[in-house]
């Protein structure tokens, strides 16, 4: 083997190579530059921020802080009322508003059937209803109207739990009817 006496030149790099080296150096330095401007302003509106807090507390008499103390304590007031009211069920949507017509049990009710009780359960969003009518055929058309398409949105479901014939010869039922809480929001 022969030995070499005269070492051989180095290989160059490729011009774009070189480029991209020196490109990438100046985009770090870039960046560095760039985060310490970034900081500099950063601390310097923090500075601004506090001094002006301080003259701001500074410029505070008594007054302004029992009026803010007051103002605090209305709009905690008025938080909690709009709570309640968020909450508030509005039974008034199952009956319905007698000049409009719209309620649930207004638009819904066969005109041969007679509702003589009502109890509402707001906590399970059912109301079980007592009623009156001349035969069963009534009693399972008013149970259809009930179930109708356009009630299954507020319609959960509806269960027949008593029927009995009075002394008149008159049908009595009870209907539970479970309700979407949207009724009566």
């Amino acid at each position: 083997m022969p030995i070499q006496i005269i070492p051989k030149e180095a290989a160059k790099l490729p011009l774009w190579q070189n480029i991209l080296f020196y490109f990438f150096i100046g985009l770090v330095f870039t960046i560095l530059a760039g985060y310490g401007v970034l900081y500099h302003f950063t601390k310097k509106a923090v500075e601004d921020f506090e001094n002006m807090k301080k003259t701001i507390e500074q410029a505070r008499t008594p007054q302004m802080n029992d009026l803010e103390k007051q103002m605090k304590s209305y709009e905690e007031k008025t938080e909690d009322f709009s709570s309640i009211l968020d909450s508030h069920k509005i039974v008034s949507n199952f009956f319905g508003d007698f000049n409009k017509k719209t309620g649930f049990l207004e638009k819904n009710t066969h005109p041969k059937v007679f509702f003589s009780e009502m109890n509402f359960d707001l906590t399970k969003e059912t109301v079980t209803l007592l009623g009156q009518t001349e035969d069963f055929q009534t009693v399972g058309q008013q149970i259809s109207l009930f179930k109708k398409e356009e009630l299954k949105e507020i319609v959960k479901s509806i269960q027949l739990s008593k029927v009995e014939i009075d002394k008149d010869g008159k049908i009595d039922f009870t209907l539970i009817i479970s309700f979407n809480p949207k009724l009566f929001k």
